[in-house]
This record gives C-alpha cells, sequence and structure tokens, in this order.
C-alpha cells in the first residue's frame, strides 16, 4: 500500500479499508457495510502505537493490533486511585499470582 497516497486520496483510502474489512469480517456482517459508510474520525492520518486519544473525557492509549487489525489493544492512561487498605490488598493479589506464575 502506498501510504502517501492512503493520507491524500480519500477515496483511495477508502476502498483500501473497505477491502481490510472484507477479509477480517465474517460474510453476514460484511454484507451491511458499504464504502460510503467508512469514516475517519481522526481524519486521514495514521494513528501511531502509543498514541494518547481521549473518548468522552476517557483517556487511554493504543497499545498495539493483531491478526491484520481484528483486534486493537488499548491500555487505560487513568491512574488507579483507592484507599490504601485495597491498594494493599491488591498488591497481595498481584504477589500470589506472580508466585503462582513462576511454579
Amino acid at each position: 500500500m502506498d501510504a502517501q497516497k492512503f493520507e491524500s486520496d480519500i477515496a483511495f483510502a477508502k476502498e483500501n479499508v473497505y477491502e481490510t474489512l472484507s477479509n477480517i469480517l465474517t460474510r453476514k456482517n460484511y454484507e451491511r457495510i458499504t464504502v460510503n459508510d467508512i469514516e475517519f474520525p481522526f481524519g486521514n492520518r495514521k494513528i501511531k502505537t502509543n498514541t494518547l486519544i481521549e473518548a468522552d473525557g476517557f483517556r487511554f492509549n493504543l497499545c498495539s493490533t493483531s491478526q491484520l487489525g481484528c483486534y486493537i489493544i488499548f491500555s487505560s492512561a487513568v491512574p488507579v486511585v483507592m484507599d490504601r487498605k485495597y491498594e494493599d490488598y491488591a498488591k497481595r493479589i498481584s504477589s500470589f499470582n506472580e508466585k503462582r506464575r513462576t511454579m
């Protein structure tokens, strides 16, 4: 795929995404989608790994993709805030899981 053409030609980009979706989705779901249904909410540009995204006030990072883009993996960029009692409890559970993995 020509990356510059993808960024500059919206028709080419939509067609390319449509073809990619046809390879990912099952025929039942794929038949409901047309090229005109495809939109680019972040503009016609690449979104790199570890990009910070905010949607409805929730911040998250794009961690990775897998299997030709079938799965997109995000991680929360919002820190966990909890009482000291629950923090100790979470540490004990984490420690238990680590010990179990190394067995």
